[in-house]
């Protein structure tokens, strides 16, 4: 069997945050209970609105993937969990800047991007001390 490392704390913890985070993102940005990506093609025009609900939708989506991921008990690669955490946030980043409404709604949004990125660095951290093949987390 495959070596398997203890997740992190700061991993673990996002299994909370999550609920949270999930809030801040979907109240900040209006994204609806229901988003449908439009795939008809790759290189549709959208306006500036749809790009931002769709970046936002998106976030929640990594944030529904991380609190699996992040969930003590569940075993998992951890390629997975370092590329959910890189994705979700570069898209809390993008999200940056743009008008979440009110400063405290913009602190929640910075918050988020600074627990997934420390979740990501124990992440990185706790595989690189052990020097071995682990390849996942529980």
């Amino acid at each position: 069997m495959d070596m398997c490392l203890a997740k992190p704390p700061e991993l673990i913890a996002l299994y909370d945050d999550a609920t949270w985070m999930f809030e801040a993102v979907r109240d900040a940005f209006g994204v609806p209970a229901r988003h449908t990506f439009d795939l008809s093609r790759v290189d549709r025009a959208r306006s500036e609105d749809e790009d931002l609900t769709a970046t936002a939708a998106l976030a929640l989506y990594y944030i529904q993937s991380l609190r699996v991921l992040a969930k003590p008990e569940v075993r998992v690669r951890i390629t997975s969990i370092v590329n959910t955490t890189a994705c979700l946030h570069q898209v809390l980043q993008s999200l940056e800047g743009q008008d979440c409404g009110t400063a405290s709604q913009d602190d929640r949004m910075l918050r988020a991007r600074e627990r997934v990125g420390a979740a990501a660095t124990a992440v990185t951290l706790a595989q690189v001390s052990r020097r071995d093949d682990a390849k996942f987390m529980q």
